[in-house]
């Protein structure tokens, strides 16, 4: 039987394409702006944050399917200073538009096209979301790749894999589906592929996967930022992630970034010019003993977790985007030098609206995700999407990474909700992985 095309799924083909027009430069004051950010739930605390310096900001989440549910439509409700809408196109005073997660481009297209002022990813997300391609683009910018195999069909992904030991196997667009796990070798691994086949029933004839050597790495870093057409802002924040459990950081002008980090940058900006990006932009590289640098995958988006520390850290951070939205890069000015994070975890949020306690004096320090307050107290709102990660603790400090790891540590002391976790054990790991990246190169 010949393979079904399935470039609607799976789409090919793909090209940059950039839609920013020339447009008249609006240097007004933010204070006398109206802002809508279009999010997920994700984001929220981007809106509460802007919140500060805009006029208004309006804060709209995706809720609309044949049998909506309140939890969908209720993040946000109840948060002071934002106000919920059901449509982007609700309100009519908006001045700037802001999407800062993928999905929604030729929204983005529609507004960019009326005139309208947009922070986002523009059709960029096909880095992203397109890991083949996105792989193809890193190749071509002259950056390291690890080989890459493409399979349609599921019997023929265990066809392929089956003689084969320790591959890492990933999908495009479609994270719902299943995230990046590793093949062991067919004997451990044949169950789960086996419940892989029966959940994708008809559609694992046309379904696609990426399957990756492995790279032997000695530590695994990265770099958050904002990329405006194509150049990046003077400062850039770098560091180490445990995954799924915290992240530290320096903050550092970026010409000053460590090489290792700074080459994969370089040459991944005119890429996102190609396509007037103009949104946070967030890179994970895994570094060898040889001192190579391989970048995971596109994050062509605002990167979750990292953003919150970046909209905490940059006191200036409206004016960026509101520039940047225009195509006018401003400088960022941090406050710290020294950023961490410890992420809030609970098994009970991942079916279960959260009721979450902490003083008002750190609520700057806690960011939550899909939040709404009632009655004065913060939940966090379960979605669709189960998912244990509910929010973060930060630390700053302008002394030491130690003294801002400290400071977090102290701050989620005071966080309290049914069954949470908040590791910040896992920040000392960060720690020993700072002396990895020194022994390769990577001063911090």
């Amino acid at each position: 039987m010949p393979i079904q095309d399935n470039s609607f799924l799976f789409p090919k083909n793909l090209s940059p394409i950039n839609w920013n027009k020339e447009t008249t430069f609006d240097n007004g004051n933010v204070k006398d702006k109206v802002a809508l950010v279009a999010d997920n739930g994700i984001f929220i605390e981007l809106a509460i944050r802007l919140a500060k310096d805009f006029k208004k900001v309006y804060y709209y989440t995706d809720w609309k399917e044949e049998f909506p549910v309140l939890e969908q439509v209720a993040i946000g409700f109840g948060v002071q200073n934002i106000i919920n809408v059901k449509d982007i196109f609700e309100p009519d005073d908006v001045d700037i538009y802001i999407f800062p997660n993928t999905g929604n481009p030729y929204i983005q297209k529609k507004l960019i096209n009326d005139g309208k002022i947009v922070w986002g990813t523009r059709m960029a997300e096909d880095l992203e979301l397109n890991r083949f391609y996105g792989a193809k683009q890193l190749q071509k910018a002259g950056l390291p790749v690890p080989n890459i195999k493409n399979i349609q069909g599921i019997d023929n992904l265990i066809t392929y894999l089956t003689p084969l030991q320790d591959k890492w196997i990933k999908v495009s667009y479609y994270r719902g589906q299943g995230e990046t796990w590793h093949f062991t070798n067919i004997k451990e691994c044949a169950g789960y592929l086996e419940n892989v086949k029966c959940k994708l029933g008809p559609f694992g004839e046309v379904f696609e996967w990426l399957v990756f050597d492995p790279i032997e790495a000695v530590t695994e870093t990265g770099a958050d930022g904002i990329v405006i057409d194509g150049q990046p802002a003077n400062y850039i924040q770098y560091g180490y992630e445990v995954k799924d459990l915290c992240y530290c950081a320096e903050w550092i002008e970026y010409a000053k970034v460590p090489e290792l980090i700074k080459v994969v940058h370089d040459k991944i900006n005119p890429i996102l010019g190609q396509y007037g990006y103009r949104n946070f932009f967030s890179t994970e590289i895994r570094v060898t003993e040889s001192k190579i640098p391989y970048m995971s995958d596109f994050t062509t988006r605002t990167g979750a977790p990292s953003f919150e520390l970046i909209i905490e850290n940059v006191e200036n951070i409206s004016d960026v985007i509101w520039n940047g939205a225009q195509g006018k890069l401003i400088d960022l000015k941090p406050k710290y030098k020294y950023a961490c994070m410890a992420n809030m975890l609970s098994e009970f949020g991942c079916d279960n609206n959260l009721a979450i306690f902490f003083p008002s004096t750190i609520r700057d320090m806690v960011k939550l995700r899909n939040l709404a307050v009632i009655n004065g107290t913060y939940y966090y709102i379960a979605q669709p999407y189960a998912y244990p990660e509910i929010g973060s603790v930060l630390g700053f400090s302008n002394t030491s990474m130690e003294d801002a790891i400290a400071q977090c540590k102290a701050n989620a002391k005071q966080v309290s909700a049914y069954q949470l976790e908040i590791r910040v054990d896992a920040l000392d790991e960060c720690l020993n992985e700072i002396e990895k990246g020194k022994s390769i190169g990577i001063d911090f």
